[in-house]
């Protein structure tokens, strides 16, 4: 003989359940069994248990019958209403009462962006009283050359060693040389008969990055603003391409902007889609590097790892591109920053 199924016996072998949620599935079991049984099942009546009531003590309850079906037809019947409580058993064991309906967002594990972003933003405020900020750095840039009597372009590397003044008010001068330029370090540069031939100008208002001193004092800690000063820098040249982290980094590069802001920007770096974080050296100097990846060229930026300064930036191929004769992997630009600080007047070296 077939043994019998119970629903009800696998409905009171749950956990303890409250009393108005038992009862509610107590009634529509009672209701499904005998919608397809036939089977008439009597209320629980007021010294009854019921399925929230567990214990040693507590009976199965069983089915007063209203008329007796064929075994041939009962048999499936109860089979069906116990998958019914089956499925309700299930339900409750995977998802308690108390369980929050809504999933719970993975919080994001720090990387070493995060921990460097922490060192910076330890560090002492700047000077408030400067002239200007002065900015040294070495640019390795790919060029092509027109050879005489050669069908293709000839790829090289045209490298020079620029040094930038920005002074209070956003106006930049950039002075430009090969690699010999400023070997003093801290010599100042005689502006006897003016600038330097090829030194630049600019404006302000006319580089991305380029804000007057009021402006960095001002510049947020608050992730959305900020974001927001970043998309207007990102949109100021209508007419160039910028990489989405190349606004940060140039704000990063100023020895003006506060240990809080660039502990900000950092994290807002960390953060941005699409952003992978690694470490890297320079001369033996170790650093970690942020790398945003585009279908064109990867974009990376280099920290100090014991200072969290952005000491190098460096953009390569990811694709053929033509203007350059560069291919997969070749390196496009390389700037390594090797002197910065605040300073009193324009030519003035820290």
């Amino acid at each position: 003989m077939n043994p019998r199924i119970d629903p009800f016996e696998l409905v009171a072998a749950r956990a303890v359940r409250p009393a108005d949620v038992a009862d509610a599935e107590l009634a529509a079991v009672r209701a499904r069994f005998t919608e397809l049984t036939g089977v008439d099942l009597d209320p629980p009546t007021a010294d009854e248990p019921t399925a929230h009531h567990l214990g040693p003590a507590v009976a199965p309850l069983r089915p007063r019958r209203a008329r007796r079906p064929s075994r041939r037809r009962l048999l499936p019947a109860v089979a069906v209403a116990a998958v019914v409580a089956l499925i309700a058993l299930v339900a409750v064991a995977v998802r308690p009462d108390d369980a929050p309906t809504d999933v719970a967002t993975v919080p994001a594990v720090p990387g070493p962006l995060d921990a460097l972003a922490d060192v910076v933003a330890a560090q002492p405020e700047p000077a408030a009283d400067w002239g200007q900020q002065y900015v040294r750095g070495d640019v390795r840039r790919r060029v092509v050359n027109s050879v005489e009597g050669s069908v293709d372009p000839v790829p090289s590397i045209n490298e020079t060693t620029t040094e930038v003044w920005m002074a209070r008010d956003g106006t930049w001068v950039e002075v430009s040389g090969d690699t010999t330029i400023s070997t003093e370090g801290t010599t100042p540069l005689d502006l006897t008969g003016g600038l330097p031939a090829g030194s630049r100008t600019y404006e302000p208002g006319s580089v991305t990055g380029q804000l007057a001193a009021d402006e960095l004092a001002a510049l947020p800690v608050d992730p959305a603003a900020l974001e927001s000063v970043l998309a207007a820098q990102r949109s100021a040249l209508d007419d160039v391409e910028l990489d989405p982290l190349m606004a940060a980094a140039a704000l990063l590069e100023q020895p003006a902007v506060r240990p809080a802001v660039r502990a900000a920007l950092i994290r807002d770096i960390a953060a941005y889609p699409g952003v992978e974080q690694s470490q890297g050296s320079i001369d033996g100097r170790p650093l970690i590097e942020a790398t945003y990846r585009s279908d064109e060229r990867d974009l990376t930026l280099s920290f100090d790892e014991a200072t969290g300064e952005l000491v190098g930036t460096r953009i390569t191929a990811t694709r053929p591109i033509e203007q350059v004769a560069a291919r997969p992997g070749d390196v496009l630009l390389d700037r390594t920053i090797d002197q910065r600080g605040l300073v009193a007047d324009l030519g003035d070296r820290p």
